[in-house]
């Protein structure tokens, strides 16, 4: 029986997947994110509560977390009490943390004068988050997101589809500003302090925090 078709066949099929592993290999190390900036995050910026310039890329602490939170988003809300202890913990470990809103009127229920300039959509964000900064006992600082930023559904890899959604929170190395992992939806939608710090996802985002910390003490 001549079998000299089926080793060839065999020999050449050897070929391919190895030829298939390598490249898939050196696909996977050109694609993998290294410390360097991703999706444009480092180009982000805010204003605070008082309206000065906040430049995340430009942080100098153990690491920056970013909640992103509107006060017409009902999971947002009920996640304060988790969040109000999830920044205690930041505190603790030199991080930075704030809720973060995007500078669109429309996605936190506000109607503004068709002639109304940046700086009066900013006002009117200011002042609803201030309601809530008061009616939920919310301790995390606030920043208003620059006019570029958006909320959107676009699939992720595009600058406007990191953040599709709120409630989501996002936490990242410094030096340079690299995303180092986020959780979407509540870390904890527990209705007291009490029980979120018990929740397994509050517990897991803890976790979370430590291995950001002890890879930014590493690098």
């Amino acid at each position: 029986m001549n079998c000299g078709p089926v080793k060839l066949f065999k020999s050449g099929m050897k070929r391919v997947f190895f030829l298939s592993a390598v490249l898939c290999f050196f696909g996977v190390i050109s694609c993998r994110p290294g410390l360097a900036s991703n999706l444009n995050v480092d180009h982000w910026s805010a204003v605070d509560a008082a309206d000065a310039p906040v430049h995340f890329a430009e942080l100098k602490t153990a690491g920056l977390i970013l909640n992103f939170y509107s006060p017409t988003c009902g999971p947002c809300i009920q996640e304060i009490p988790a969040l109000n202890a999830y920044y205690r913990e930041t505190q603790k470990r030199n991080m930075q943390m704030y809720m973060a809103l995007e500078q669109n009127p429309s996605a936190h229920g506000l109607t503004p004068a068709a002639d109304a300039s940046p700086a009066q959509i900013r006002g009117l964000i200011r002042d609803r988050m201030k309601q809530d900064i008061a009616r939920y006992k919310i301790e995390i600082p606030f920043v208003i997101m620059d006019s570029s930023f958006k909320v959107s559904t676009i699939a992720v890899g595009s600058p406007d589809g990191l953040i599709t959604g709120t409630p989501e929170t996002l936490l990242f190395r410094t030096n340079p500003l690299s995303l180092d992992y986020n959780f979407v939806g509540p870390i904890s939608a527990a209705p007291d302090e009490k029980t979120a710090v018990k929740d397994v996802r509050f517990i897991f985002a803890l976790k979370k925090l430590d291995e950001l910390s002890s890879a930014q003490t590493a690098y």
